[in-house]
């Protein structure tokens, strides 16, 4: 196969993930350069639908663990509220993971595919995305320290890439779209 998806390695190809890892992250480092006019913009009505159908999801399937999801998505969006109020928004892709990015072996290229959720937006949702997706999907086959590399490696990257303005908001609110994306996450779980 000369090309496949990041989501398609498994832990016998930790190591090729490991290499995918940076150009992967300088794609998305340079997508989030671009200027941010062909996409919708992302509202703070739009953030608190969201927070929202997480609350609806959770309480529906997991009513012993909807009051904490409850508390912490309203702590959330208070702290998100003024961040998309204020719009220092780029050309986000809105689901980067590593099913949506593909890497070229033979080349050692990464791409990016399914733009269907870009938007406007905040750069720390996608790196969030990408970092917590990648630790949910190799938890279980890969020890801790690959983990933590491949956290490095991709933070190392898109901070190089990244204009000073997108890294500056990354680091800024890369703990509150961590966040975001757990319960993102919690809500998806609990419906299984």
């Amino acid at each position: 196969v000369v090309g496949r998806t990041l989501g398609e390695f498994d832990q016998y190809q930790l190591p090729l993930f490991l290499t995918a890892t940076p150009p992967v992250a300088q794609n998305l480092a340079r997508l989030h350069n671009l200027a941010p006019a062909i996409a919708p913009r992302q509202t703070a009505a739009a953030t608190r639908a969201h927070l929202a159908l997480i609350n609806a999801r959770v309480r529906q399937h997991n009513q012993a663990l909807s009051p904490r999801v409850t508390a912490l998505t309203a702590q959330l969006q208070r702290a998100l509220e003024p961040i998309v109020k204020k719009g220092q928004f780029v050309i986000t892709h809105g689901d980067y993971q590593a099913s949506n990015t593909v890497y070229n072996l033979r080349r050692k290229k990464a791409g990016i595919i399914d733009f269907a959720e870009t938007a406007q937006f905040d750069p720390a949702h996608d790196v969030a995305t990408f970092l917590i997706n990648a630790r949910k999907n190799y938890a279980l086959i890969a020890p801790r320290s690959f983990i933590a590399a491949v956290e490095r490696r991709f933070l190392n990257a898109y901070y190089a890439t990244a204009k000073p303005s997108v890294a500056r908001l990354v680091r800024q609110h890369l703990d509150l779209f961590t966040i975001r994306t757990c319960l993102d996450l919690i809500a998806t779980l609990s419906v299984f």
